[in-house]
């Protein structure tokens, strides 16, 4: 697979709450979380891959995966070659996503961005699936 953003990535802050958290002992300790909308168009191509050895020809024993510490991985072999006749087309898609990024302030010192993983866009539909599947784990429960 093959996967590129085209053109220019829109990035838009949805939301940006902060509370301040009641701990014991911590005081001026608070969160903060932001949301940030991303709307990129991107492109998707697979190919497809065939074995360099025909079926029924002896092949080379595989060399065991070694861990590395720089994070590469083993050498590449020629045992697959790709058969660009076969790709399929590319779909260009446009794409929303939702990034979570959360901020905590411990004792007046703020801490680093982190990301905190994507969200799903809140529609009246899904509001309605959420309330339907509440009803339905409470009715199950009694």
């Amino acid at each position: 697979m093959e996967w590129k953003v085209v053109g220019r990535m829109n990035a838009k802050v949805v939301s940006n709450r902060a509370t301040e958290l009641n701990l014991p002992g911590c005081p001026q300790t608070a969160i903060r979380q932001i949301v940030v909308r991303l709307k990129s168009q991107q492109i998707l191509q697979t190919r497809k891959k065939e074995l360099a050895n025909p079926p029924g020809k002896q092949r080379k024993k595989s060399r065991p995966i070694v861990w590395t510490p720089d994070a590469e991985g083993p050498p590449e072999t020629n045992e697959f070659k790709e058969l660009d006749s076969m790709s399929a087309p590319r779909s260009t898609e446009n794409v929303t996503e939702y990034l979570v990024l959360q901020k905590l302030v411990l004792r007046g010192t703020e801490g680093a961005w982190k990301v905190q993983g994507f969200a799903s866009e809140t529609t009246l539909e899904s509001l309605e699936a959420d309330e339907k599947y509440e009803r339905d784990m409470i009715e199950y429960q009694m």
